[in-house]
């Protein structure tokens, strides 16, 4: 049966979710919870809510993504 479950999970993974909620961007990201909702807050990340629930469009994660590559900023706190 574990053998099942994997594949399950497999073929899950392949297809592309439509949108994610705020936990599932934090764990695909690795960006944190208090970030992905300021982003949100000041509109940098587009999301909708629905029946309460907040929902990050894969197309808009996407973008969001692209648009803050060249604008990473560094660990340290003495780099600047």
């Amino acid at each position: 049966m574990a053998s099942s479950q994997g594949e399950r999970r497999c073929q899950v993974c392949e297809r592309r979710r439509l949108a994610y909620s705020i936990k599932e961007i934090v764990d695909l990201t690795g960006l944190g919870r208090s970030l992905i909702c300021e982003e949100i807050r000041t509109g940098r990340l587009q999301s909708l809510k629905i029946r309460g629930r907040r929902l990050i469009l894969h197309v808009d994660l996407l973008d969001y993504l692209k648009g803050r590559a060249g604008k990473i900023e560094p660990d340290s706190p003495n780099s600047g």
